[in-house]
């Protein structure tokens, strides 16, 4: 969901930002995809879904704001269409390393499940080299400014970087995050500051209150997104 809010703001897309509490999905929402998000409605009432059709349908809306693909910023040039394809290769082996390191197994477990965090744990270090790698010394994976690699990865990592001094310190602490992955916090840290991204990033204090209700599941129950987390936005 968050990267597909980035995406907009980089193509400076005009948009309404509606908010939906997932524990009480309304009909029209569960008709529509069961009551997942996002969605995009049109000014016509036309509805897309699915978080990379979103995304893909805001980098080809317009050309306006940050090139999100290489080639984008140099139609018809060879060398950066092959920079875009590179890019999407990229992506997809930073996708299997998220399902063979346990990623999402391990965040459903709340971090407590010692198989998938332990192989969690065991992936970091190919997770920090990726970001080395594709750093390359440089200040995103785009280069100066976010480019799609950065949508796709950095809501990924930013997850792990809010870990700490979270409800889910445990999570952090497990994780030795601070020492197996400093790049990537680095990384994130750019990536929060950006002028582009900074206005939408993640709410600490929102996703602290997401972490702790989720806390009351049971194992492997995930806690839904609830409008009562946007309350430390109100103080």
């Amino acid at each position: 969901m968050q990267r597909v809010r980035y995406v907009f703001e980089a193509k400076q897309i005009p948009y309404q930002h509606v908010e939906v509490d997932l524990r009480e999905k309304a009909k029209w929402h569960l008709d529509v995809n069961g009551g997942f998000i996002p969605l995009l409605e049109t000014p016509d009432g036309r509805i897309v879904y699915e978080s990379a059709v979103v995304a893909e349908f805001a980098w080809n809306y317009t050309d306006k704001g940050i090139p999100v693909w290489p080639h984008q910023a140099k139609p018809g040039d060879l060398d950066a269409n092959m920079g875009t394809a590179a890019m999407r290769l990229e992506i997809v082996k930073f996708d299997k390393m998220m399902n063979d390191f346990s990623f999402w197994g391990a965040l459903l477990s709340r971090f407590q499940n010692e198989e998938k965090v332990a192989a969690l744990k065991a992936g970091l270090p190919q997770f920090e080299e990726f970001a080395k790698t594709n750093l390359n010394g440089k200040n995103f994976f785009g280069g100066d400014a976010p480019m799609y690699l950065d949508f796709h990865c950095c809501p990924i990592f930013e997850r792990l970087v809010l870990l700490e001094n979270s409800p889910w310190q445990h999570a952090w602490d497990a994780l030795d995050v601070a020492n197996t992955c400093p790049t990537i916090c680095e990384l994130v840290k750019r990536w929060r500051e950006h002028p582009v991204m900074k206005p939408i990033a993640v709410n600490k204090a929102c996703n602290d209150k997401h972490l702790e209700h989720w806390l009351t599941k049971e194992p492997g129950v995930k806690a839904q997104l609830s409008l009562d987390y946007l309350t430390p936005l109100d103080a």
